[in-house]
């Protein structure tokens, strides 16, 4: 399995907080099968971690790398960010200062649990105008699609991608989450179920019940497309088509 949303890097964001606390979940995601990961610490918070694209991050990053081989995990990682939508979002793309997953054309990127639907469509468009793919973290968590579950294939058909959480799936953020992703599986509308994790105690990086739940659930195909096949295409920057199932 590929993971490609996870908050690992140590004592930047609210994940891993040591980078004791980054090697145990490393483990923990490595021993329940996770192969490769694109750490995404939150970047572009107006109030919050900020975390662009420097060489304090990239040391961090590089530092992390050293420490997965002095404990011998065996894991591959790689460097991406969680991205605060804003409206100067395609300026600080195009200054470099954020980057897409392993700086690849696909963007990790989450809104506001309560922004509307009209507010998230004018970001999606302006990104997908200049060649970025959205990648939308946990849609499923948003009021607004929650409300309109369908949006989402609106969004699938502009060309954007559905990031949603194992965690969500499990009823850890709600029933309504937990609706909404069941439903957006049921339709085939998902392109990639990730760990969002934070630590090795809650949110864990752990994927080996959510893939037993995906195969025994929606089959292994799907399963596989969904913690594999379209991470691995993500981060080798390669197009994920949508498949419209009528």
């Amino acid at each position: 399995m590929i993971d490609i949303h996870i908050h690992i890097l140590p004592n930047v964001d609210d994940g891993a907080n040591s980078m004791d606390e980054a090697i145990n979940m490393a483990r923990l995601a490595f021993d329940s099968g996770v192969e490769a990961m694109v750490v995404t610490p939150h970047s572009n918070q107006i109030k919050g971690f900020k975390n662009y694209n420097d060489n304090n991050l990239i040391n961090l990053f590089d530092g992390f790398k050293n420490e997965l081989i002095k404990h011998k995990i065996d894991l591959n990682v790689y460097l991406g960010m969680e991205i605060l939508a804003s409206n100067d979002l395609v300026e600080k793309i195009m200054n470099n200062k954020v980057i897409g997953l392993n700086k690849s054309r696909y963007y990790l990127v989450e809104f506001y649990f309560d922004d509307t639907i009209s507010d998230i469509e004018i970001i999606l468009k302006e990104m997908l105008k200049i060649g970025k793919i959205p990648l939308i973290a946990h849609p499923e968590r948003y009021v607004s699609v929650q409300k309109e579950p369908w949006i989402i294939y609106r969004w699938l058909k502009l060309g954007c991608l559905i990031q949603i959480n194992k965690g969500s799936i499990f009823g850890h953020f709600g029933k309504n989450a937990q609706i909404t992703a069941k439903k957006l599986l049921d339709y085939r509308l998902v392109t990639v179920v990730a760990s969002d994790g934070h630590s090795s105690m809650f949110r864990r990086p752990n994927m080996n019940e959510i893939q037993d739940y995906l195969e025994l659930n929606y089959g292994i195909e799907y399963a596989d497309k969904l913690l594999y096949m379209h991470p691995k295409a993500i981060i080798e920057n390669r197009e994920i088509v949508f498949i419209d199932q009528d």
